[in-house]
């Protein structure tokens, strides 16, 4: 192989593993913006490289794509979709509907690059017949926040379940109310994933019977769905009423890490206790953490108030071939905390923060400024949190994309 060969293969290769690091990075709580836009210009300086090279860079992308990842999968649309090459097209997508996954990278493609390059392939992956097409155009056109027109309210009354449930997500993510009677209409949807994206996006904007059904999914046996709902419920709903929600969490020894993940939504410091008592508790502690940094903006690493993980700790996927839960660990990327430390530092502290105030990364959330300041300086978990809060006070609006390139961030006022 010659040398230039090479190259370009490592450009497919590195292109592929920094888009797999981008694509952690953009739900992970040790990410800021200007972190995110560093793994960005790493992405693109890869993708310069295989455009440079023409045909042998497409070539070393297709030998990618036999990996049937989702990385491999969002390089080769990158230099697939500028262009006007439909067997191009066709080789990305057949590789995409390999699985969920898979159609990840695509989607990431089609928000990466200008609205004016992908347009043309959001209008016609909407105008199929193929439910699978059909809803990664209706994906796409939301990571760029357009309204896919006639083509959501197809999609809405599609009997293709999947399709109809990111069809009812999208009404929430691009503030549709005019579409709220058909959130409405499907809250006792007979598919867990229509009724639960309903009950989000309804909730979004404010609708009493959205809501009733999220709180009811919260306290739900569905664990996944469960700690989602927890997420907006602490926001969404008013404080006496989220406060309750939580107490009904917390009485239930199952159901700690979804009160947790409310405490640290809610953002009230009257929560603290509840939340500084899990630090205690090695399967809760990160969580707990985590709950508490949401309220005090208290980096827990960064701050040196980390411990060491407690011995025979096991978390996710053991050794044992007999094991069956294979449930990955979902504190993986959280320090764990030192109860000791953080009381300390709430001894000289705790009396900044006020009881019945809102906090968010140690802000109040009366102040003016406090959202603004969270999505241009703030960790991506604390950003995401911003922008459900910007779009709950005004419902009109599309939520604020926080895993969208960085560089479109922060060229938003």
């Amino acid at each position: 192989m010659s040398t230039i060969q090479t190259i370009i293969d490592q450009h497919a290769e590195e292109a592929a593993f920094c888009w797999l690091l981008r694509d952690s990075a953009v739900n992970a709580p040790n990410y800021n913006l200007a972190e995110l836009t560093e793994l960005d210009d790493r992405v693109e300086a890869h993708l310069d490289g295989l455009t440079i090279a023409g045909q042998a860079g497409w070539e070393a992308c297709c030998e990618q794509l036999s990996y049937e990842e989702p990385g491999e999968v969002f390089v080769a649309a990158m230099l697939a979709l500028p262009g006007n090459d439909k067997d191009r097209w066709e080789t990305v997508f057949e590789a995409a509907l390999v699985e969920p996954a898979t159609a990840r990278g695509l989607v990431s493609a089609l928000g990466w690059m200008a609205y004016q390059q992908a347009a043309p392939h959001i209008q016609s992956l909407l105008a199929s017949e193929d439910p699978q097409r059909k809803r990664i155009g209706l994906v796409g056109s939301v990571a760029h926040s357009k309204h896919p027109g006639p083509s959501l309210m197809t999609a809405l009354t599609h009997d293709n379940a999947p399709l109809r449930a990111r069809a009812l997500l999208a009404i929430g993510q691009l503030g549709a109310t005019e579409l709220v009677p058909h959130l409405a209409a499907n809250l006792d949807h007979q598919d867990q994933a229509c009724r639960f994206a309903a009950a989000w996006s309804g909730s979004l904007l404010g609708h009493v019977g959205a809501l009733s059904v999220l709180k009811h999914l919260t306290l739900g046996d569905q664990e996944e769905l469960a700690l989602k709902a927890a997420k907006l419920m602490g926001r969404a709903l008013p404080q006496n009423e989220a406060i309750a929600l939580f107490h009904k969490l917390a009485g239930n020894p199952n159901q700690g890490r979804r009160a947790l993940l409310m405490a640290g939504s809610i953002g009230d410091p009257v929560l603290l206790p509840f939340v500084l008592e899990k630090m205690a508790q090695p399967h809760l502690a990160r969580c707990a953490g985590e709950a508490f940094s949401f309220m005090t903006g208290v980096d827990i690493e960064y701050q040196d108030f980390e411990a060491e993980e407690p011995e025979d700790f096991e978390a996710g996927p053991t050794e044992d071939p007999e094991d069956e839960d294979i449930d990955l660990d979902p504190d993986e990327d959280l320090p764990w905390p030192d109860p000791s430390l953080i009381q300390q530092w709430m001894a000289t502290h705790g009396s900044a923060f006020k009881s019945g105030v809102k906090y968010l990364s140690g802000m109040p959330l009366s102040e003016k400024d406090t959202l603004g300041r969270v999505l241009k300086s703030g960790i991506q978990t604390f950003r995401a949190a911003a922008a459900l809060e910007l779009k709950l006070a005004n419902r009109d609006a599309p939520l604020f994309e926080v895993r969208a390139p960085g560089k479109t961030q922060q060229a938003v006022p």
